[in-house]
């Protein structure tokens, strides 16, 4: 028997344990985590702003809840950069 290891072709793709690349993450790199916070951040900042302005009376709990919304995604960005390198 001979040996054909100098026949084998190398591989090529995702290297075992990496996960795949998604088209966001294509399009956005490392700052995907970024960019959905964002968004997520200026939707409920609008929905408050919209709250504020058409109300007359503010229920607490919404209020809140807004600024609960608004503190977790700004503590989760923030989390979120630390491990980066």
């Amino acid at each position: 028997m001979e040996n054909n290891d100098m026949n084998l072709v190398p591989q090529t793709g995702p290297v075992a344990g990496e996960p795949a690349k998604s088209k966001v993450d294509l399009f956005s790199g490392e700052h995907t985590t970024s960019l959905i916070v964002g968004v997520l951040f200026i939707i409920v900042f609008i929905g408050l702003i919209i709250y504020v302005s058409v109300k007359t009376s503010y229920v607490n709990l919404i209020l809140n809840g807004f600024f609960s919304l608004l503190s977790l995604l700004g503590g989760f960005f923030a989390g979120s950069q630390i491990n980066k390198k």
